[in-house]
């Protein structure tokens, strides 16, 4: 939730502003980032805050800077011990910037910053850039700076500090504007879409819904979250990169890691299926938090009949590093989706170039078949 804009208004009463709430004429009583951390710790959801110190309202006020820090000490200290996220506009290396960092570290050292620990990739279009590294150098070689030119939107493999990247868009077709722009949100195949083509490329991924002039999601707008939610799951089940149960379009999954690792020998794992079978998409994921981020190069081919082990000519190749969005960096999570017209029996994974580690790469391997996405569900009052 936004907590405060660039103008300065905030939607908490902080005691080191008058433009705040607390002075509105009609729900000056109301303190909305309580009850929006309050309603998100009963749902089992992990609060997360936009914040800027941009505030035009403070602007030629010889204490803007401390004003900042004052009401990021509000934040970090008056709503919880678990807030997960800030998400900062215009963040960087500023000693201004620092401080902010410095204050959330101290007092919720748990929470995600867009800025030392995240970043942007993508142009808010709901697409994102591939390959994806989670390595980058930054413009002031400390966790506090943006990644340099080189290392956005891509990273660099080779990178001193880890990004985890996100791409933004509001739940428009365009993705804009961020602010209500009507009652009319985007398909349920396009917000799809935008999902695999975002977190399924290794980014995260955050959907804007904006209230209504009258600081209501509209039903429609509810609906719509609540249909991509519910197609998501059917998909691929809880959201993790490696879930315990598997979601309904699963097919099959296995993973290992390699025993050894030589360009001349075989690195790959192979799945067999009971029967012939169609699938469309093709689930990654590396353990980077134990390894790393460590494949370069890989390939996923089908075989239609008989499988010969060393056979090439036996196996088709479906995703290579030529691929549009696949066949490079995996990552935390990637998601290969592919049009077969033909059923398969067996389909591999083949690692072509992975870097050096003291550790060969642990990789979770899912096929599923997806189909034709559901409907939008329709929601009974009760439930909005």
């Amino acid at each position: 939730m936004t907590s405060k804009h660039e103008k300065g208004f905030c939607l908490w009463p902080s005691k080191y502003s008058n433009f705040t709430i607390a002075h509105s004429p009609t729900v000056g009583h109301r303190d909305l980032v309580k009850e929006f951390v309050d309603e998100c710790n009963r749902q089992g959801i992990k609060p997360g805050l936009y914040f800027t110190t941009t505030d035009t309202y403070n602007v030629g006020n010889p204490r803007k800077n401390q004003i900042q820090l004052q009401q990021m000490t509000e934040l970090t200290t008056q709503y919880g011990s678990d807030i997960a996220y800030f998400w900062y506009d215009h963040h960087d290396a500023s000693t201004e910037w620092i401080a902010i960092d410095d204050i959330v570290r101290k007092n919720q050292p748990q929470c995600a910053m867009l800025g030392p620990d995240c970043w942007l990739t993508g142009s808010e279009t709901g697409y994102s850039a591939y390959p994806m590294w989670h390595g980058v150098r930054t413009t002031d070689n400390t966790t506090h700076g943006r990644p340099i030119p080189e290392d956005s939107p891509h990273g660099n493999p080779h990178g001193n500090w880890f990004k985890v990247w996100e791409s933004d868009c509001s739940n428009y077709g365009g993705c804009h504007p961020w602010f209500f722009g009507g009652d009319t949100p985007q398909s349920l195949a396009l917000m799809l879409d935008h999902w695999e083509n975002t977190y399924g490329l290794g980014h995260n991924y955050i959907l804007n819904l904006p209230p209504s002039k009258d600081g209501v999601i509209t039903p429609k707008m509810a609906a719509s979250a609540a249909a991509f939610g519910a197609e998501r799951y059917r998909r691929y089940g809880a959201g993790s990169s490696d879930p315990d149960q598997p979601s309904e379009c699963e097919i099959v999954r296995t993973k290992g890691r390699l025993a050894q690792w030589s360009p001349d020998t075989d690195n790959e794992q192979v799945l067999h299926f009971d029967k012939a079978t169609f699938f469309d998409r093709v689930f990654l994921s590396e353990d980077i938090v134990h390894d790393g981020q460590l494949v370069v190069q890989y390939a996923i081919d089908v075989c239609t009949g008989a499988c010969k082990a060393g056979d090439d000519s036996t196996w088709k190749n479906i995703v290579n590093p030529n691929t549009t969005k696949g066949g490079n960096t995996i990552g935390t999570h990637h998601i290969d989706r592919v049009n077969l017209n033909v059923t398969s029996t067996s389909v591999r994974l083949r690692l072509l170039q992975v870097l050096d580690a003291p550790v060969l790469p642990l990789i979770s391997f899912r096929v599923l078949q997806v189909g034709k996405q559901q409907d939008i569900i329709e929601l009974s009052p009760d439930v909005l």
